[in-house]
């Protein structure tokens, strides 16, 4: 591309190739072009979240004309080039429309006719004939990106509502999709309501059953799911209302509920034992020094991250291993820890604030959650108001020399711990949805290196 492509004022673009599968033969559907066959395309401007389900599927059905009913299963490839700002990714869809075209003047093909006509795109081929050669879906797919899920999970969402008496006021859609979970939202008589589905990863829990037991503990800041249904880890739960990034736009700011956020923590730190037991993973910071050479080992961390910044680290391992033990010895207590938390798992409730979104829950050192709401923060001021926030809430608790230290020791740490959870991502995943993640362990290994060298 040009120079001016690669200019940061130059708007991302999402290359996006539709894999729209037949209900019952082992077809796509192709259209016809001057070049040859092609796969259903559009390109937005602005880029679209591989993830935003709610989003892709209108764009879909606007701009392409596609009929009928669907969801999206998955996406068989992403590549993302910063550089020149765009993406490109395959969805692979379930259309559940027989006995209709899904769009005018294509063609269902199947790989006798991948190798007999001509592709507009002859890269795509070796992609295609090994999406119709699957036989079966590996272990490590999710399940809602496996055909027949949405229909299970709809039916499920029907039932229990009409048990908690209920009823739904328009069709469920699709809201949020990714290998990690799935989200599915239903209008109701009594207000909106969403099927959440989360992956069995390592490092994550049963989301479901351990927000039922936290929100019998801590009743003012965290959710109690409507139902749940632990064999194919659902739990159905009411709408929050907009969360802190939707709601403040802008002017969306942690600091405000960093106070309270601290005061769930310390609420926590008599039911550790409780909190072990019920499911939430030991990420404590002897953990922590344990994970650290097992992860720049890993061949997926060789993979996604940069080959110099992970030798930089291993040097720095044994420096890593006494922070963690510095860490320790401040005193402050072992926590729940959100894992995950930021702006989007943030709700006001109009007396205080709700944080949701618990999958990543573990027990570890407190301060270790506040790498995306402060350590990445990029406004100065919002950055210094929330720090004054949360570290004022733990007066008390340690000198202010010693939490001013801690804050210090945790960035770093916060990061490695950041690092860690990436790699059980992408360990429990298939290799094809990798993409989707794959970003988040190389920046939180850079992000580690960067913060060892402010010590």
């Amino acid at each position: 591309m040009s120079a001016i492509a690669t200019s940061k004022e130059v708007s991302w673009v999402s290359h996006l190739y539709v894999i729209l599968p037949h209900i019952d033969e082992r077809k796509i559907w192709l259209l016809p072009t001057d070049g040859g066959w092609a796969l259903p395309a559009l390109d937005v401007e602005g880029g679209v979240w591989a993830g935003d389900a709610s989003r892709l599927i209108p764009l879909l059905k606007e701009r392409l004309g596609l009929a009928g009913e669907f969801t999206i299963l998955r996406h068989l490839g992403v590549t993302y080039n910063s550089e020149e700002r765009w993406d490109q990714a395959y969805p692979v869809l379930e259309w559940r429309a027989p006995g209709a075209d899904p769009i005018p003047s294509g063609r269902w093909m199947g790989e006798d006719d991948l190798t007999s006509l001509p592709l507009a795109d002859a890269s795509q081929q070796t992609l295609l004939a090994g999406f119709l050669a699957e036989n079966e879906a590996p272990p490590l797919r999710a399940a809602w990106a496996r055909r027949g899920w949405f229909a299970q999970a709809t039916a499920w969402m029907d039932e229990t509502l009409t048990g908690l008496g209920r009823t739904s006021t328009g069709p469920v859609e699709q809201h949020k999709s990714l290998g990690i979970s799935c989200l599915l939202r239903q209008p109701t008589d009594a207000g909106t309501v969403y099927l959440k589905a989360t992956a069995r990863l390592p490092l994550f829990v049963n989301e479901g059953r351990l927000m039922e037991t936290l929100s019998r503990y801590f009743p003012r800041w965290i959710p109690a799911p409507l139902a749940r249904q632990d064999g194919n880890s659902w739990m159905l739960l009411e709408d929050f209302g907009p969360n802190l990034r939707e709601r403040d736009k802008k002017d969306a700011d942690f600091a405000p509920a960093a106070a309270e956020y601290a005061r769930l923590q310390q609420a926590s730190a008599t039911r550790v034992k409780e909190l072990l037991t019920l499911g939430c993973i030991d990420r404590r910071l002897p953990v922590l020094a344990e994970q650290i050479d097992p992860l720049l080992a890993h061949p997926l961390t060789a993979r996604h991250a940069k080959a110099e910044e992970i030798s930089q680290l291993v040097a720095l391992a044994p420096r890593l291993r006494q922070h963690c033990a510095r860490l320790a010895a401040i005193g402050l207590p072992d926590t729940l820890v959100h894992g995950d938390l930021h702006l989007g798992n943030v709700a006001g409730n109009g007396e205080g604030y709700l944080f949701f979104d618990w999958s990543d829950a573990c027990i570890a050192h407190p301060f270790l959650d506040m790498i995306t709401p402060y350590f990445l923060e990029e406004d100065e001021a919002k950055r210094a108001r929330g720090k004054a926030h949360y570290l004022a809430a733990w007066e008390g608790w340690a000198s202010q020399s010693a939490l001013e230290e801690a804050w210090r020791l945790a960035k770093p740490l916060a990061a490695l711990h950041q690092a860690v959870s990436y790699l059980h991502i992408l360990i429990g995943q298939e290799d094809v949805v990798h993409p989707e993640m794959a970003s988040g362990l190389r920046d939180f290994v850079e992000f580690t290196l960067r913060a060892m060298d402010e010590i």
